[in-house]
């Protein structure tokens, strides 16, 4: 039974009263096709009836609680945070394993830019940056610097024989040779070919850089592992800053003058600039 809020307090008890005193079967009964009236034994289904309808107290819209909403929905809002929380990671894992991927990418076009690719050893774009930085160097600790160019002899024959695949592959060997030769601090590199260079840095005379370069004479002529039948040698020809030229290109230009010159004495051997100090 709802009432309405003008209705007095008494005239609301007498209609209970009447309604619930009302026999079954009466004709009042009977005419509003009621059985009878009696008081429910829990209300809960009423309230949620009067909810449904608005009516009276319901009839306006109650205050929503925070609390009411966690309690009502908890469920749902447990499984929406997991799944936003498992997107989240995931977005975060794969943008992770893109952004590894794009650092991997780009070291290996630097590397590809600036190392040969068959024998890993510096190309002629870091070869520069390397013999520029040890001029400076070289500029500032008053010592001496060495550019030698290295020609291989007897290497054209290994290809023709045994193929480019076995001379690829001496190639490689002889990188590994060349580098173990020389200090961490010094630097080979393929020129082009088989040529190569090697920048020796603060070296105090040329008795020194010879010793240096007859062990990578002995290297270069060791049998190989890839090709044991093959007879190769190293032509060498050595610029030295300051006594020789003050520039890179200087350098590079007396290094290969001075390796033709040690080609044309037979090979397998070292020259210096200046032909009055050819040392075979």
């Amino acid at each position: 039974l709802a009432v309405a809020p003008h209705v007095p307090m008494e005239v609301a008890n007498q209609v209970v009263a009447s309604l619930l005193l009302m026999p079954a079967g009466s004709e009042a009964s009977r005419s509003a096709r009621y059985y009878r009236w009696s008081s429910p034994v829990e209300y809960l289904s009423v309230e949620r009836l009067m909810r449904r309808r608005h009516i009276y107290p319901f009839d306006q819209p109650e205050p929503v609680r925070v609390v009411d909403l966690l309690r009502q929905h908890a469920i749902a809002l447990v499984a929406m945070t997991l799944a936003i929380a498992l997107t989240m990671a995931v977005l975060y894992l794969r943008a992770r394993r893109l952004n590894i991927d794009l650092q991997v990418s780009r070291t290996k076009l630097r590397e590809l830019a600036h190392h040969d690719v068959l024998t890993g050893l510096p190309n002629r774009m870091l070869l520069d940056d390397r013999v520029n930085r040890s001029l400076m160097l070289s500029r500032r600790s008053g010592k001496q610097l060495a550019v030698c160019l290295l020609d291989l002899d007897g290497f054209k024959p290994v290809n023709d024989q045994f193929g480019h695949k076995v001379g690829d592959e001496l190639l490689k060997e002889l990188a590994g040779r060349l580098t173990s030769s020389l200090r961490e601090g010094d630097t080979v590199a393929r020129y082009g070919g088989d040529e190569f260079v090697l920048v020796l840095n603060e070296v105090p005379d040329r008795a020194h850089v010879k010793d240096v370069l007859n062990r990578v004479l002995q290297a270069v002529a060791s049998p190989y592992m890839s090709c044991e039948s093959a007879k190769v040698t190293a032509s060498m020809g050595v610029s030295l800053f300051p006594a020789d030229a003050s520039h890179a290109e200087e350098l590079y230009r007396h290094a290969d003058a001075a390796m033709y010159v040690a080609k044309k004495g037979g090979g397998n051997s070292i020259a210096f600039h200046q032909a009055s100090d050819q040392i075979q």
